[in-house]
């Protein structure tokens, strides 16, 4: 399959593709789903994406996910962490802008990476305080102070 896929991947016009999820870490099974990464060289238009879908489809006979990787640790630098941090390389034909979308991910990631620590520590308080499905007012906790 990964054969397959870095044949098709290396004839489009795109920089790099990375596979994650459970078949880049070896965790697959007959349910799992194929996930794929990648950045293209020019905008895609949804038409492209849902092409490419359907291709993917078609050469791992799973169902797929393709994640376009463009500005990706701006718009969700938690799932660019996890990507980057487990994935491997299917094709990569222009490496500068591979290094560059390392790069950028790893410093956008740690700048905000306090947010997201508090972030998930209020999730877990709310989760552990049965708060979790309530609605709040702003500054609820401190009317009565």
């Amino acid at each position: 399959m990964k054969a397959n896929l870095k044949r098709y991947f290396c004839q489009k016009e795109i920089a790099f593709v990375l596979l994650f999820g459970s078949f880049a870490k070896n965790e697959a099974h007959h349910l799992s789903d194929v996930d794929i990464g990648v950045y293209f060289l020019k905008e895609p238009d949804i038409l492209d994406i849902g092409e490419m879908v359907l291709d993917l489809e078609e050469i791992t006979g799973k169902r797929a996910d393709l994640v376009v990787l463009n500005d990706l640790y701006k718009k969700n630098p938690l799932l660019s962490f996890n990507i980057i941090q487990n994935h491997e390389v299917l094709c990569v034909k222009d490496k500068e802008k591979y290094v560059d979308f390392k790069a950028n991910l790893y410093l956008w990631y740690f700048d905000h990476e306090p947010l997201f620590r508090i972030q998930k520590e209020a999730f877990y308080e709310r989760l552990k305080n049965g708060d979790l499905a309530k609605t709040f007012e702003i500054g609820r906790k401190y009317k009565n102070s």
